[in-house]
């Protein structure tokens, strides 16, 4: 699960996950799990293939976005990363991003 608060600030907002081999990755190098695509990239014009959407409100306005995605990525060591976007270039100084991973093994 993946949880972000922000500012909304007039700005459309998208939230997904990325799933990487090792520590640090950048999008170029990471797979969004919603889509199993790899490049990630965002901002996407289709709903399937990010967690959360939060819409663009006149103000500075509160707002949360959270959304599930379940994974099956295989044997080996994985490494989960928030990624966001914003419709324009802004400075969000008051988010807060949260993300839980639960390994299910069988």
């Amino acid at each position: 699960m993946a949880n972000i608060t922000i500012q909304s600030s007039n700005h459309n907002f998208q939230l997904t996950v990325g799933r990487a081999t090792s520590t640090g990755e950048t999008a170029a190098n990471s797979t969004d799990i919603v889509s199993n695509t790899t490049p990630l990239a965002l901002p996407v014009a289709s709903p399937n293939t990010y967690i959360a959407a939060i819409p663009a409100m006149s103000g500075n306005h509160p707002q949360n976005g959270s959304g599930f995605a379940i994974d099956n990525p295989g044997a080996g060591t994985f490494y989960y990363t928030i990624w966001a976007s914003s419709s324009t270039s802004h400075n969000y100084s008051a988010m807060a991003a949260a993300l839980t991973v639960l390994k299910v093994q069988f």
